[in-house]
């Protein structure tokens, strides 16, 4: 199996830029396989449609052993919603990455103002 690395090109909140520059390396042929505190990395994969999405989970510290009891929860939810977990960001352990297939998936943030409260909550905790 093939595998590819680069350096992560957005920060935690450049959430549409980076989770559709990880679709663009999808249709490529390169799946999010997990990232570190500065790198992606990519297994190869059939080349496909996906979409990509972040939680943020404020209530996790750095120290917590993952998954955490509230991310099982979440990750029951969103798999219920037809998303699947595809990384943990380790430099930042509050926040996941979500991969789908379907071409249309029912979005993980439908709230603006809760989805900015929640970042804002992760960033007093990270900050």
């Amino acid at each position: 199996m093939k595998q590819k690395t680069e350096p992560i090109p957005f920060s935690p909140l450049e959430e549409e830029p980076f989770t559709r520059h990880l679709e663009e390396m999808a249709l490529q042929g390169w799946r999010l396989d997990k990232f570190t505190e500065n790198r992606l990395y990519y297994r190869q994969a059939e080349p496909r449609a996906v979409r990509y999405a972040l939680a943020y989970h404020p209530e996790v510290g750095n120290l917590d052993p993952l998954p955490t009891p509230s991310m099982e929860f979440y990750e029951d939810y969103c798999r219920q919603a037809g998303w699947e977990p595809a990384a943990v960001w380790s430099a930042f352990p509050q926040i996941e990455v979500y991969v789908s297939e379907e071409p249309d998936p029912v979005p993980l943030h439908t709230d603006p103002q809760v989805r900015w409260k929640v970042i804002g909550d992760w960033m007093e905790r990270r900050y």
